[in-house]
């Protein structure tokens, strides 16, 4: 079974491409949440532990670090939702 969706293909590249930086970057829901980490640092994202490195214990170089690191993460997410849609045809291009 399969399903044809060539019109929506770029818009569902797109929202996955989003899905994926508000996964990575959950900070603002995580701390108006749970600001503290939840039991044993359990619901703690990277964002928030970029945060409490800076902030709380000033150690500016490793959150700097950590942010680069979310970027690079990031940017390989994206590159593999690029490389899926190219896969599965998105390569292709559509005429009206």
């Amino acid at each position: 079974m399969s399903i044809t969706i060539p019109l929506i293909r770029d818009n569902i590249q797109t929202a996955y491409i989003y899905m994926g930086i508000l996964a990575l970057d959950a900070f603002v829901y995580m701390a108006a949440l749970n600001s503290g980490g939840g039991p044993d640092n359990s619901t703690l994202v990277m964002s928030q532990q970029l945060f409490f490195t800076a902030f709380t214990k000033g150690q500016f170089g490793l959150a700097s670090a950590m942010g680069v690191v979310l970027a690079v993460a990031t940017l390989i997410f994206s590159g593999l939702v690029f490389l899926v849609n190219r896969l599965t045809g998105g390569d292709k291009d559509v005429s009206l």
